[in-house]
Order: C-alpha cells, then sequence, then structure tokens
C-alpha cells in the first residue's frame, strides 16, 4: 500500500513571504491534485465549510482576503482565499481516499468563530464533519507540537468524535489543561497529552500508544490525522526534539488500529516538512526507512512530565 499526497499549487499563492508559515514549508511537494479536480468538489467543500464555520465567520475570512487585511498572524489576499478553500477540498479528498491533504493554510487552531494561529478554516474539523454526515465515527489524533484547540472545541459535544492531541506543553495556545481530558473509559473523547521542551522520540512514542490504547476502546470508522511536524528538532518555533525516525516509528504505531486512516499538513516551521511526512507515511504504509537515525532519547525529566497528565 502507498498513501498518496495530494497537493495543488494554488496553496502556494497564500502568505508567500512570510519567515513563519511561508511557502518554504511544501516547496518540495509535487502536484498530483488538478485545478479541475479541485473546483469538481469545491460544491462539497463550501458546503461542510459553512457546517462547520458560522456564515458570518466564512464572510469576515473571505472580506480580510478581499481587502488584503492581516488576519491571524498572516498577509492575506484574495489568492488566500482560494488556498484555504483548496485546503478544504483536498482534505475532503484525503478523508475519501485514505490520502495525505498537503494543505496551507494550516487549520487546527481555527474555532467555529475565530481564526487563530495561521489557521482560517478547520480543514480536519471539515473533513471529519463531512465523514460524520455519513454516519461515521472519527477519532482525530493531533501530533501538532501545538495543541490542536479549534478542532477540540468544535468536537467538544460531538458524541461519535474523539479527539486526542500530543503536543508540547506551557505554549501557544495555552488551552491544553489537564481538565480538557473528558470522560472515562469508553466515554473518554478528549485526551491532551502535553509534552516538556526537550521532549525526543521515546516519549513522544509512548504518548502515542497511550492514546491508541483509547482509541481502541472508542473504536472509530475513520482515523484522521492532523499531521504537524514543528515537533521535527529543527523547527524554528518549537522546543521538541523529534527525528524523522521518531516520525516513521509514529506512523507504524498508527497502522496498529488497523482502521482507514487519512492526513491534513499542520504546523511545521522548517525546511524539512516534506522528509517528515514522508517519513510518517513509510511507516504508515510498512515501508523502509532510508535514513539512518535512532530512536532519540529524552531526558528523564521529560517522561516524569508527561506521565503526570497519563491515565
Amino acid at each position: 500500500m502507498t498513501t498518496k499526497f495530494l497537493y495543488n499549487k494554488v496553496v502556494e499563492n497564500h502568505n508567500v513571504d512570510s519567515k513563519w508559515e511561508g511557502l518554504y514549508r511544501v516547496k518540495d511537494f509535487s502536484e498530483t491534485v488538478t485545478a479541475e479536480e479541485i473546483r469538481e468538489v469545491l460544491p462539497l467543500a463550501e458546503q461542510y465549510t459553512l457546517q462547520t464555520h458560522s456564515s458570518r465567520h466564512v464572510r469576515k475570512v473571505r472580506g480580510a482576503c478581499r481587502s488584503r487585511s492581516e488576519m491571524a498572524e498572516a498577509s492575506l489576499t484574495p489568492s488566500s482565499f482560494d488556498a484555504m478553500m483548496a485546503s478544504v477540498v483536498l482534505s475532503i479528498i484525503a478523508s475519501q481516499e485514505n490520502a495525505f491533504a498537503v494543505t496551507r493554510p494550516p487549520g487546527h487552531h481555527a474555532s467555529k468563530e475565530k481564526a487563530n494561529g495561521f489557521c482560517f478554516f478547520n480543514n480536519i474539523a471539515i473533513a471529519s464533519t463531512y465523514l460524520l454526515q455519513m454516519g461515521k465515527r472519527v477519532c482525530i489524533i493531533d501530533i501538532d507540537g501545538h495543541h490542536g484547540n479549534g478542532t477540540q472545541a468544535i468536537f467538544r459535544k460531538e458524541p461519535q468524535v474523539m479527539f486526542c492531541s500530543i503536543h508540547q506543553g506551557q505554549t501557544y495556545p495555552y488551552s491544553d489543561l489537564p481538565s480538557n481530558t473528558t470522560g472515562r473509559g469508553n466515554t473518554e473523547r478528549i485526551i491532551n497529552a502535553p509534552l516538556l521542551h526537550g521532549t525526543s522520540d521515546d516519549v513522544f512514542l509512548e504518548a502515542l500508544h497511550f492514546i491508541l490504547e483509547r482509541a481502541r476502546l472508542f473504536n472509530p470508522d475513520h482515523v484522521a490525522v492532523s499531521a504537524g511536524f514543528d515537533g521535527y528538532r529543527e523547527d524554528k518555533i518549537l522546543d521538541l526534539e523529534y527525528s524523522k525516525r521518531g516520525y516513521f516509528e509514529a506512523g507504524k504505531v498508527l497502522a496498529i488500529l488497523n482502521k482507514p486512516i487519512f492526513f491534513v499538513l499542520e504546523g511545521g516551521y522548517h525546511s524539512e516538512v516534506a522528509e517528515c511526512a514522508k517519513a510518517m507515511l513509510a511507516g504508515v504504509d510498512g515501508k523502509k526507512l532510508a535514513i539512518k537515525e535512532q530512536i532519540g532519547v529524552s531526558p528523564p525529566e521529560c517522561l516524569r512530565y508527561a506521565k503526570r497528565f497519563w491515565r
């Protein structure tokens, strides 16, 4: 099996020169989805965007793009709105085809009514809403280095969605308190696993195993992965120490669930986003990894910190 990357170059026209959420992040992906294919799915994307976000929010974002305003730490243009909607389209196709949507801008900080942290429309939430309308149960696993606060807020009261996040604690968006974990046993639907700065692959993978044990109890029909790569050791914003080997092993862990799985790109503020994504998919697809890296080992205090939040 080979998990396909879904990419259209229209996403390159948003926030081009930013040193943070800029074009450099996706420069190593090749186009696999045509403009015509984007147009075919666009009506569906518009429908489920309005089911996930309020019409007021959509109008506000569209207006900010038309007026070339700044919003959510990004400089917007009319092309930004095209990139946003193309990203929604790619995410919906990914949910249909068990593929990896290469999206810009990212989405997991966007809530129903608000853009935040480079995020405007919540791509993975919209794709999950599409699956919900077909009667499916969805487990969203957010491995981005920042907490997926927007996704959590959108699905907090939705019994057919489980949301899990592994991320650096005590950093933006400061929304991952242990009290955000809800339920027990079969009803546990929101799980946050904050990590200490300096955490490497070993604790990241242990946290992922912790989450998968609970995901089995939820028994989803689909697994949706918010695939941010700002946990990578070369990231410009965060202070986690994941390696490409770590992402490869994470892919192998995700495959254990043996459920239909799709991925949506979130963060990752370095020039090796594509390499990290390819390493993860190699693990998911049961392939070999050419990189000769060992699993990164965290300082002892990192595991002690993480286990305070594990039950």
